[in-house]
């Protein structure tokens, strides 16, 4: 049975379809395969290797602590085809089999060893089409890279196709190392506007719609092949939990995130780990946040950013003991106030009244307490204006109640509501996408109807295409508010 394409990757699919049937009619093909941890790199591959089906198939990992031993990549990729090493010139096969451990002790030429690998694949070819698989390729030792590279500028019509699997640059350690000057597939995550979408829900504190968000983009990550989606849909529980006081949910859902299943190079596996730390103590559980505080700490403290610090600082006020506490919050409040993420200096505004507040400093928690209101209601910010506000009136203040939004500004959900219109989908399928029902699908699209001016699906598709961004006017500034971009950009660079 021939696989069916994976989910929303049309586009890769065709290519990695396109380079097998070139390398069945004769030709020889490369490819890298590049994203960021998580993108759905490995299903592509898998795919690769089950649509081709009447291919030989070798396999390659890249393995970082494997990176000082010379030939050790070429090892995993040479030695099932051993038993071909005898049609190869005595020089060369001398060569390559020093190089895999099994001929003399003396260093070999790597070009004699370049030249057999080369000759290796041209005669295990010989028996049909050659699929090199090289997963996790920036961890390859220097050798084989510069083999395997020497190898595919000289493939032409043998039938062999080497696909590289490697992560976004800036995701490796230094000394990583990668073919250079080969065709390239870019794989890219959760799209930018759901991520957007289900963030921004989590960031005004829409319960419902946060929730019903996380399970559409999971399904949708799990049909592309992604492995990162389930980092983002936990943060963003966890953080709309904590807005809404609800610590033992945001403990469960930062829980989701171990980091010994999500690298700490996926922004919001970072950023987790300050939710966690949060739920644990005002959980009444500080005992927990110890390894998440470590964990954050060898990120926050190698950036040297006013963010990154800010938020260490924020997490070490919440640990510390009531002497040590006001200097750490302190801190985190003047770092996070020379960024523009308003969002976490609100916040550190709001753990600082929270802890003046319990150490009965009522004037001092009133001052902080009504900043981080203000703050908060500024950039949309809506459960965690709430629980400013919950806290004034603990101390005898008055808050007066703000409209944050316009009756004609769509939700996050009924903007993905109005792409999926756009993109031909009919109400069933719109709410097979979404977990709801076509009947409450209508209800949705009346109501955009009437908040963008428009009365029928033609109109709304003939509408501009920014009368579909009507957001919030409160809604996070991308770049600065927006928890997107706070999640996706670089710790290094905030």
């Amino acid at each position: 049975m021939v696989p069916s394409r994976l989910l929303g990757r049309k586009r890769e699919c065709e290519q990695l379809d396109a380079l097998l049937a070139a390398v069945q009619g004769g030709d020889s093909r490369a490819l890298v395969i590049r994203g960021e941890a998580g993108a759905g790199k490995t299903a592509l591959m898998e795919y690769v290797i089950e649509r081709g089906r009447g291919f030989q198939t070798a396999r390659v990992t890249g393995v970082q602590s494997e990176m000082e031993l010379a030939f050790a990549g070429l090892q995993q990729l040479c030695a099932p085809m051993s038993d071909q090493l005898h049609r190869l010139p005595a020089a060369q096969r001398d060569a390559l089999r020093a190089a895999l451990g099994g001929g003399s002790e003396r260093t070999p030429d790597r070009f004699l060893v370049a030249l057999a690998t080369l000759g290796l694949l041209t005669e295990s070819a010989r028996e049909g089409p050659l699929l090199c698989v090289i997963d996790d390729a920036q961890w390859l030792d220097r050798a084989s890279v510069q083999i395997l590279a020497f190898t595919e500028r000289r493939l032409r019509a043998e039938s062999v196709a080497m696909l590289f699997a490697v992560r976004l640059p800036d995701e490796t350690s230094p000394g990583a190392t990668e073919p250079a000057g080969l065709p390239e597939l870019l794989v890219e995550g959760l799209p930018e506007r759901e991520a957007r979408a289900l963030l921004r829900s989590a960031w005004q504190g829409r319960e419902a719609e946060c929730v019903n968000l996380s399970k559409v983009a999971a399904a949708e990550a799990a049909r592309r092949g992604e492995g990162n989606q389930p980092v983002a849909s936990a943060w963003a529980r966890a953080l709309l939990f904590n807005s809404l006081g609800r610590y033992r949910d945001a403990l469960a859902a930062a829980r989701e995130v171990s980091t010994d299943r999500y690298p700490l190079e996926i922004g919001a596996a970072i950023w987790s780990l300050s939710e966690f730390i949060e739920a644990a103590v005002l959980g009444g559980t500080p005992g927990q946040s110890a390894d998440a505080f470590r964990c954050l700490t060898e990120v926050t403290r190698p950036s040297g950013t006013d963010w990154a610090l800010g938020i260490e600082a924020r997490s070490r006020a919440l640990m510390s003991g009531s002497r040590d506490a006001e200097g750490h919050y302190r801190e985190a409040i003047d770092r996070l106030g020379r960024t523009s993420v308003r969002g976490e200096l609100a916040r550190a505004h709001l753990l600082y009244g929270e802890w003046l507040r319990r150490e009965r400093r009522r004037q001092a928690a009133r001052d902080q307490l009504r900043t981080a209101n203000d703050l908060f209601t500024a950039v949309g910010m809506e459960a965690f204006a709430e629980r400013a506000a919950h806290e004034l009136l603990a101390i005898g203040e008055s808050v007066s109640r703000r409209n944050t939004g316009s009756p004609d500004e769509l939700t996050a959900q009924e903007g993905l509501i109005v792409r999926f219109v756009r993109e031909g989908l009919t109400n069933p399928e719109i709410g097979a996408r979404l977990f709801l029902s076509p009947r409450t699908v209508e209800w949705h699209l009346r109501k955009i109807f009437s908040k963008l001016g428009v009365t029928s699906r033609k109109q709304l598709l003939d509408a501009p295409p920014d009368s579909s961004t009507r957001l919030s006017r409160h809604a996070p500034v991308a770049g600065q508010d927006d928890p997107w971009s706070c999640c996706s950009r670089k710790v290094r660079s905030a």
